[in-house]
């Protein structure tokens, strides 16, 4: 039994490396591939983007915070101030 299966993985091994080395088949594959790759660079530019925005948000809230904690320091000086 053993030997009969080892014959049919090899013809089918043999029978798929020519479907698989087929012209037709070549063609799916480079159209298929060359689609990916499009999609590849879609996404890219889709994170590109998403990242620059971030950045921006980011930016913003770093500003944001300074600007609150200058208003902050002032207020606890004006009321040490007028604590003296």
């Amino acid at each position: 039994m053993f030997q009969q299966r080892k014959c049919t993985d090899t013809f089918g091994g043999a029978l798929g490396a020519k479907i698989l080395a087929s012209k037709d088949a070549q063609k799916v594959y480079v159209y298929t591939t060359a689609a990916a790759l499009r999609e590849k660079d879609d996404v890219m530019a889709v994170v590109t983007n998403v990242k620059e925005l971030a950045g921006d948000v980011l930016a913003g809230a770093k500003a944001f915070n300074e600007k609150r904690a200058a208003e902050q320091a002032e207020v606890i000086e004006d009321t040490a101030e007028k604590a003296e």
